[in-house]
C-alpha cells in the first residue's frame, strides 16, 4: 500500500505545483508582453496587444450636460471593482469624460479637473472687462447696453449662436493637455472616439483623428448655443441629435461587452412647456430619445446598462458636481452583481494598470514652428507679434493663453484659438484667428436715465457705428449720436501706426450739449445750457491692455445760455485752445460698481491764448477707483479732483458736486468751484437672489469745492450717506438710492446705465 500512498502524495504535489505556477506564468507573460511593447515603441498601447484571456470591454458614455459628471462616479467604481475597460466612446459631455479616461488619467485626476473647471466661463465669450484692450474699455464707459449688432452691405447681421466658444476651446485645450500632440486617437492608452453630428446630412460624425480638444468641442456644440465647428470640411454640432449613446461605434472598434451609461434628459412635462427655450429643448429631447432607443436595442444579454437616478438634476447644474458624481457612483454600485462578472484578479489588474500608463504632460516640449492661420482682415504680423511664445522655447501654456486673451480683447475676432501638432519630429503651434462672422462693422447702443423725483430728470439714448475693416493695422472709424437731455454727435478716426507697439493717432470732431445748475447756498438760481463744438488730435501709446499715455491738441468753441431763473436769456461765447497730456490705468472688472481692479485717470490741460484761448490757465484732473471683493462682499474706494493753477478759470470749466453718486445727498451741481475734491467709500453685498446679479450697499461720500462760482457760498467739507440697491443688467446697472446729507437735506435717485 506504500506505493499507493506515494502515488497520492505525488499527485497532490503535482496539482499544487500547477496551481501555483499557472498564475505566476500568466503574470510573467503579461510583464514580458508589456516590456516588449515598451521596447517596440510607446505608440503600441494595450488595445493593440489585448490578451485573449478576457473579452474586450467598451464603455459608452452618453450626453446630457452637467448630468455627464455622473460618468466620473461610474468610472471610479469600475476602478474600485477592478473592471477593465479597453474602448471608450462618448457623445457631448460623455465625450469629454471619455477622453480623459482614454488618456489614462487616474480617476482622481479626472474628478479633480472637472470639479475645478470653470463651466460658467466656458459658456460665455465675453472677457472680464480687465482683459479688454484700452479702446474697448473706453467703449464700455460710453455704451452701457450689452448688445452688439453687425452689419455689412446686405444689412444687419446677428450672431450665429449665443456663445462662440472662445473660452470653451481654451478650457478644453487645458483639460486634455497631456494629449496635445496626439493626432490619431488609436495612439491613446485606450481606444477613443467622440461622436458629433454632421449639420449638412444629420448623420453621426465619428471623430478619431485630429485635435482631441476640437473633437470634444464639436461633440458638445449644442445647436443655437454654440456655432457649428468647421472640421475636415464638415460643419459639426452636438452629437446628441444623431447618436447620443454610440453603442454601435464601440462594437465597430472591437468591444465584445458593452457598459453603456444613459444620463439623458427626460421629456419635459406639458405644464412646463411654456417658453421658447423649453420647447426647443423638448424637440432636441425627441431626436435624442429616438436615436437612443435604436442604440439601446443593440445591447445583448451580457451587456450592462447603467441609468443613474438624475431626476433632481438638470443639464445646467454644474455647481452640483459633487452630488452628481456620487449619484453616478451609486448607480454603478447598484449594478455590482453584473459588473462582477467582468472583474479580473489582482495580478491581472496590476498588469492592466501597468499597461495603461498615464500620459505625461507636453508642457515642457520645445516649439519648433509657429503657424498663423489668419481668417481675418488683420495682417499676419499684427497677430504674430502679439504672440510672445518663441520658436526654440519650451511651450508656455499660461503665457500663450494670456496673449490670446489680449488679441481676443481687441474686439476684432470671433475666436482666437490654438492647437499643437506633431509633424515628424517637430512640435508645431498653430494659431487660428477667425474674424467675426456677423461683422465686420458693428452697432453699439447706450441708454442712460436719471431721476431725482424732484427737479432733475435726464434721459439719453445713443447709438454708435464702428467701421473696423479699414486696413491691416487695425484702424477704426467710430461715430456716435445721442438724443435726449444732453444730445451729442461725434466722429473719430483711430489709426495705429504699427502692428504691435500700439502707438496711435486719433482725430475727433464733436458737438455736444450739457446742462448744469447754478445754486446759491440751497437755492437754485438758474439752469445753464452749454453747447460745445470741438476738434481734437491725439498721439498716444497703449501700455498693454492696462494703460495708456497720450498728448494732444484741442480747439473748441463754447456757448453758454441761461434757460431758466435769473440767467434766463443771458449768453456768453468762449474759445479754447488746449494742450493736453494724460495717463490712464484701468483694470476694473466693470465700468460701474466694479468687483475688482484699479482705475486711475490723470489729465493735464493748458489753456493757451496763442492757440485761441480767451484765458490762460492750467487744470489738473484726477479720478481713481480701487475695487476689492471677498466672498459676496465688494468694497469700492473712490476719489476725484480738479485743481486750477490760477483764478482765471472760465465758467464752463468749473467742477461741480451734487447729484447721484457725486455727493448724493445734495442737488445736482449744488456746489461749483474752480477746485474740487470728492472722496467716497461703498460696501456692497452681491448675489442677493440666486440667478440674478443684484446687490445692496451703503455709500459714504465727502466733498468740497474751493474758489466757488458764487463768492458768497461757503467752501467747506460736506458729507452724504446713501443706501443703494441695484442689479447688473443687459442695459447696464439699474440702481435705486436713498441719500441723506449731513445738513439733513435728502434725495432719492433712480438710475439706469452709466453715470451722466
Amino acid at each position: 500500500m506504500s506505493w499507493v500512498r506515494r502515488s497520492i502524495f505525488r499527485l497532490i504535489v503535482w496539482v499544487f505545483t500547477i496551481s501555483v505556477l499557472v498564475p505566476v506564468t500568466d503574470s510573467f507573460a503579461s510583464d514580458v508582453e508589456a516590456t516588449e511593447n515598451e521596447a517596440n515603441g510607446s505608440e503600441l498601447y494595450p488595445q493593440q496587444s489585448h490578451s485573449l484571456a478576457r473579452p474586450k470591454v467598451g464603455l459608452v458614455l452618453s450626453g446630457g450636460g452637467a448630468r455627464g459628471l455622473a460618468h466620473i462616479g461610474i468610472i471610479r467604481v469600475l476602478e474600485e471593482m477592478h473592471v477593465p475597460v479597453d474602448i471608450v466612446v462618448g457623445t457631448s459631455a460623455g465625450s469629454a469624460v471619455a477622453a480623459l479616461y482614454a488618456m489614462g488619467l487616474p480617476v482622481e485626476v479626472i474628478e479633480q479637473r472637472f470639479h475645478e473647471m470653470n463651466w460658467q466661463r466656458g459658456f460665455q465669450d465675453k472677457l472680464d472687462r480687465s482683459g479688454l484692450s484700452m479702446r474697448r474699455k473706453r467703449d464700455s464707459l460710453m455704451h452701457s447696453v450689452d448688445v452688439t449688432l453687425g452689419f455689412n452691405q446686405e444689412g444687419l447681421r446677428l450672431k450665429n449662436a449665443l456663445v462662440q466658444g472662445q473660452q470653451l476651446e481654451l478650457i478644453l485645450n487645458d483639460l486634455t493637455r497631456e494629449a496635445a500632440y496626439i493626432n490619431d486617437f488609436d495612439q491613446l492608452p485606450r481606444r477613443y472616439r467622440a461622436v458629433a453630428a454632421d449639420l449638412a446630412t444629420g448623420e453621426a460624425a465619428v471623430l478619431g483623428t485630429g485635435s482631441i480638444a476640437q473633437a470634444i468641442r464639436a461633440s458638445m456644440s449644442i445647436p443655437g448655443v454654440f456655432p457649428p465647428v468647421h472640421l475636415d470640411g464638415r460643419l459639426l454640432v452636438d452629437g446628441g441629435v444623431a447618436n447620443n449613446i454610440p453603442i454601435d461605434i464601440a462594437r465597430e472598434l472591437g468591444a465584445e461587452i458593452i457598459i453603456a451609461v444613459d444620463i439623458s434628459m427626460p421629456l419635459i412635462p406639458q405644464e412646463k412647456l411654456s417658453g421658447l427655450f423649453t420647447i426647443a429643448e423638448q424637440i432636441t429631447n425627441f431626436l435624442t430619445r429616438k436615436n437612443m432607443a435604436q442604440q439601446l436595442s443593440l445591447l445583448s444579454d451580457q451587456d450592462i446598462l447603467i441609468v443613474p437616478d438624475l431626476e433632481d438634476f438638470t443639464s445646467a447644474d454644474f455647481d452640483r458636481s459633487d452630488e452628481i458624481v456620487e449619484v453616478g457612483a451609486t448607480a454603478a454600485r447598484n449594478a455590482a452583481v453584473q459588473l462582477k462578472a467582468l472583474k479580473i484578479g489582482p495580478l491581472q489588474w496590476q498588469a492592466y494598470q501597468k499597461n495603461y500608463v498615464r500620459m505625461s504632460s507636453q508642457a515642457a516640449d520645445i516649439i519648433h514652428q509657429i503657424n498663423i492661420i489668419n481668417e481675418s482682415y488683420a495682417a499676419d504680423d499684427f497677430l504674430r507679434k502679439r504672440i510672445t511664445q518663441q520658436i526654440g522655447e519650451s511651450f508656455d501654456r499660461d503665457r500663450l493663453e494670456r496673449d490670446i486673451s489680449e488679441i481676443y480683447g481687441l474686439g476684432y475676432f470671433e475666436t482666437v484659438t490654438y492647437t499643437l501638432k506633431k509633424v515628424g519630429e517637430r512640435n508645431v503651434l498653430e494659431i487660428l484667428a477667425r474674424e467675426k462672422s456677423w461683422g465686420p462693422n458693428f452697432l453699439q447702443f447706450d441708454f442712460r436715465y436719471e431721476d431725482d423725483f424732484d427737479i432733475d430728470r435726464r434721459i439719453d439714448v445713443g447709438v454708435s457705428v464702428n467701421f473696423a475693416d479699414i486696413n491691416a493695422l487695425g484702424a477704426e472709424w467710430h461715430s456716435h449720436i445721442a438724443i435726449g437731455s444732453e444730445p451729442k454727435v461725434m466722429t473719430e478716426f483711430y489709426q495705429p501706426l504699427d502692428t504691435v507697439d500700439a502707438t496711435f493717432i486719433n482725430v475727433r470732431a464733436a458737438f455736444e450739449k450739457q446742462l448744469f445748475n447754478l445754486f446759491v447756498d440751497d437755492d437754485q438760481l438758474s439752469e445753464i445750457e452749454l453747447r460745445r463744438v470741438y476738434g481734437a488730435f491725439t498721439l498716444g501709446q497703449e501700455l498693454g491692455n492696462w494703460g495708456e499715455i497720450a498728448a494732444g491738441l484741442v480747439l473748441e468753441d463754447a456757448d453758454l445760455k441761461g434757460r431758466i431763473g435769473v440767467g434766463l436769456g443771458l449768453e456768453q461765447s468762449l474759445q479754447h485752445g488746449i494742450l493736453t497730456a494724460s495717463f490712464t490705468y484701468d483694470t476694473l472688472s466693470e465700468a460701474t460698481v466694479p468687483r475688482t481692479g484699479h482705475y486711475l485717470s490723470s489729465r493735464f490741460e493748458r489753456y493757451q491764448p496763442d492757440l485761441g484761448s480767451d484765458e490762460r490757465f492750467d487744470l489738473f484732473k484726477i479720478n481713481g477707483v480701487l475695487a476689492f471683493s471677498h466672498g459676496k462682499y465688494t468694497l469700492n474706494l473712490r476719489g476725484k479732483g480738479q485743481f486750477a493753477s490760477s483764478g482765471n478759470v472760465t465758467v464752463d470749466r468749473y467742477a461741480s458736486l451734487g447729484g447721484a453718486y457725486n455727493l448724493s445727498g445734495y442737488e445736482r451741481d449744488q456746489f461749483a468751484g474752480q477746485d474740487a475734491v470728492l472722496l467716497g467709500a461703498a460696501l456692497y453685498r452681491n448675489k442677493l437672489i440666486a440667478g440674478f446679479d443684484c446687490y445692496v450697499g451703503a455709500l459714504l461720500e465727502s466733498g468740497r469745492v474751493w474758489r466757488p462760482f458764487v463768492a458768497e457760498s461757503e467752501d467747506q467739507w460736506r458729507s452724504s450717506v446713501s443706501a443703494v440697491i441695484g442689479a447688473r443688467t443687459l442695459f447696464g446697472p439699474i440702481q435705486l438710492a436713498s441719500s441723506v446729507a449731513e445738513s439733513g437735506q435728502g434725495a432719492l435717485y433712480f438710475t439706469i446705465g452709466n453715470d451722466f
